[in-house]
């Protein structure tokens, strides 16, 4: 019996382009957010992945097999931490070229938990590691395929999180390679998520980035960058050993 991200990997791009057109279609009669698009794209791949749905199980219970729960809260963890230095950086950047207000706290918290840390993880992830990065990689060289469906990742967040979401799009794809359990990912995605909703609300609490704080980020986020690329370059090495 096949397995649930080899089901996965059987759901074509048109797929998705078609159900994006009928969704925009539907918007003509209904006044739908986006979290609906997120729902229907969730049942649409439990359809199509009905008959090894028991995969999935499998998926669960072997949830960290190949990967550390250390490590898997490690990468949540400096993700984060890569995220706000960078952005917080290339916002002041942007912001003394006259590009005012590219960074808020708001993309920090996103829109709300079920969509930030719920519903949106699962989505990106199934979109662009189960679906865009696997038929990629049919077709093209698997560093392409990390670096192409990494960019695109990348270009659906603000202007400020392009780098640091580019860089967590390739972790991504190394740590869904090792496992070749998509709800690794997932699971790690949403914990980076919800890790950065909570500082967003304590960061509006009061003047959190100013001084010392804003120094102790920086060095931090040096420091979670060389752990990130250390994991990305040990993780393509294991990959391409296997294949």
């Amino acid at each position: 019996m096949e397995s649930f991200n080899e089901n996965l990997k059987q759901i074509r791009i048109l797929e998705i382009i078609a159900m994006g057109i009928l969704f925009i279609f539907l918007l003509g009669f209904f006044e739908l957010d986006i979290e609906w698009f997120c729902v229907f794209l969730i049942a649409y791949v439990l359809f199509r992945c009905r008959k090894n749905l028991t995969g999935l199980k499998s998926c669960t219970t072997n949830l960290f097999s190949r990967i550390s729960l250390k490590t898997w809260f490690l990468l949540a963890v400096t993700s984060y931490i890569f995220a706000l230095g960078s952005g917080l950086l290339i916002d002041d950047a942007l912001t003394a070229y006259g590009f005012y207000n590219i960074l808020t706290y708001t993309t920090l918290i996103g829109y709300d938990l079920l969509f930030s840390v719920i519903l949106g993880p699962i989505v990106e992830e199934i979109l662009f590691r189960g679906i865009l990065f696997n038929r990629f990689n049919i077709k093209l060289p698997m560093t392409i395929a990390i670096l192409s469906s990494s960019l695109l990742f990348s270009l659906l967040h603000p202007n400020a999180a392009i780098l640091s979401s580019f860089i967590f799009g390739i972790t991504m794809c190394i740590t869904y390679l090792l496992t070749e359990n998509i709800l690794v990912p997932i699971t790690l995605h949403m914990l980076n998520n919800l890790i950065s909703m909570i500082m967003g609300y304590i960061a509006n609490i009061g003047s959190f980035f100013t001084g010392w704080a804003m120094i102790i980020i920086y060095c931090l986020t040096i420091i979670s960058l060389i752990y990130i690329l250390r994991f990305i370059i040990a993780g393509y090495r294991k990959i391409q050993e296997k294949y």
